[in-house]
């Protein structure tokens, strides 16, 4: 995410925000004025899964994808008065995560052979 051409005072409040973002000086604006750019923290996603062979025949899977509920960097919270609009968390991660946003994922799986 990026906020461009923004001023001291709404710098303020990005930094009241817990999101690592560090800024440019705009190249589009007024002069003092800087971009800020969010920065995406590196997270660790765990996926597991497990099967065994109940008979010939049979066998069970067990699993989990992002097994430990891992979500990504939340981006900066959009505010009225920091963007002039607010998005009320419709879009709390960023487009640009290398993983999901939407939690853990168990499953159980069965294979049969005929």
């Amino acid at each position: 995410m990026a906020l461009t051409n923004q001023t001291p005072a709404t710098i303020a409040l990005v930094a009241q925000g817990s999101t690592p973002y560090h800024t440019l000086p705009t190249e589009s604006g007024t002069q003092g004025n800087v971009d800020v750019i969010q920065q995406l923290e590196p997270k660790w996603v765990t996926d597991f899964s497990f099967t065994g062979q109940v008979n010939r025949n049979l066998t069970l899977t067990v699993g989990a994808n992002n097994l430990f509920n891992v979500y990504p960097t939340e981006n900066i919270r959009s505010t009225a008065a920091l963007t002039g609009a607010d998005t009320f968390g419709a879009f709390p991660y960023s487009e640009f995560s290398p993983f999901g946003f939407s939690g853990a994922f168990y499953y159980a799986r069965a294979g049969v052979k005929f």
